[in-house]
């Protein structure tokens, strides 16, 4: 049976969509599908009306043979649960991510058919499902952040699954969530930024062994207001990348250093294998930072670094700092400038 499982995020900050258009599509394929829009209401017509099912059964209307408003009580509930969602998306850009696909479902337990819809309990583990395209969705979600200038955060508004048996009839087993002071500012997004969007999406799908970083940052944008917790998966992040790329990194700076006689070229290893356990992470970013950024900006952003760190070690030293002082905003647009120019490093 076809499923189509639906993210829905609210990107506060980052970028807006030009007064005449509603939707901006970032990848179309065979089984993917991702778009910024105006309004999420279309496509999430069929999680809404699965939210909606649910609602009325906990009701017990839906099997009451005397009801006759089922329809009418449906679409008042579908109602509640969009102006729910538009409270929560406020004036954000929101961000659709579709995948479709195969699955067995046992109909067994099914509880209720009508004939546009079959409703059931435990058809299937939707949860499987859904951590099936976690990576993808952490991808496409993220290398919309990495693509803003400033500083930009995603909330999570709805996701869930629904299927399509043979007949065309949408079979339901009611889950879908619905979620619940940093300046934002968005920019009209253009062409190009949906362009290169899509293309990093691409590239960190394939980079599987950075997937443990794009799932920290990811949840560093989730946070809202907790900024301790932004805090520490934003370090935890930017710690990890520079510890799994500086070898790369370290390779490609040694190699600029030698010049064509052996003698140099010995010397420069023995000082890389001297120093293998003896560089600070803050010599390891210096050197990542010196081959990806620029000469203007260089100082800046080591400086901030350290900074950083120097919040971090009060803050595991037990050392009492203000939450609202916490550098949340300097770690992540740090975070995201060095992932954004990793993704675009050729190979």
């Amino acid at each position: 049976m076809q499923y189509t499982f639906i993210s829905v995020f609210a990107l506060v900050g980052g970028f807006s969509i030009s007064s005449g258009e509603d939707e901006y599509e970032l990848i179309r394929d065979a089984t993917t599908e991702a778009l910024l829009a105006r309004s999420v209401d279309k496509h999430c017509l069929e999680l809404d009306r699965g939210v909606g099912l649910a609602a009325l059964m906990l009701k017990g209307m839906f099997n009451r043979k005397e009801y006759k408003d089922f329809d009418a009580a449906l679409d008042n509930e579908v109602r509640t649960i969009r102006e729910t969602r538009r409270q929560t998306i406020g004036q954000s850009l929101a961000l659709v991510i579709k995948f479709t696909g195969e699955a067995d479902l046992d109909l067994t337990g099914a509880t209720a058919e009508r004939a546009d819809f079959v409703a059931c309990f435990d058809a299937i583990d939707k949860d499987k499902v859904m951590a099936s395209h976690a990576l993808a969705v952490r991808a496409i979600a993220t290398s919309f952040c990495l693509e803003s200038k400033s500083i930009c955060n995603i909330k999570d508004v709805t996701r869930g699954v629904y299927f399509r048996d043979e007949q065309g009839r949408v079979v339901y087993s009611f889950t879908a969530k619905v979620g619940s002071p940093r300046a934002y500012v968005s920019s009209p997004i253009t062409t190009d930024n949906l362009r290169s969007i899509s293309q990093r999406a691409t590239r960190m799908l394939r980079q599987t062994e950075l997937n443990n970083i794009y799932r920290l940052y990811a949840e560093m944008l989730n946070q809202g207001d907790d900024q301790l917790r932004a805090f520490l998966l934003g370090w935890a992040a930017l710690e990890m990348f520079v510890n799994k790329t500086f070898k790369h990194y370290e390779s490609t700076f040694i190699e600029g250093l030698k010049p064509g006689h052996p003698s140099v070229s010995n010397y420069l290893q023995r000082v890389r294998d001297v120093m293998e356990s003896k560089y600070r992470l803050s010599d390891k970013f210096g050197v990542i930072a010196g081959l990806l950024s620029d000469e203007q900006t260089y100082e800046e952003d080591v400086g901030h670094f350290r900074d950083i760190k120097r919040v971090r070690d009060k803050l595991f030293h037990g050392e009492d700092i203000q939450k609202q002082t916490l550098p949340v905003s300097d770690l992540q647009m740090l975070l995201s400038k060095y992932l954004s120019l990793h993704l675009s490093v050729p190979g």
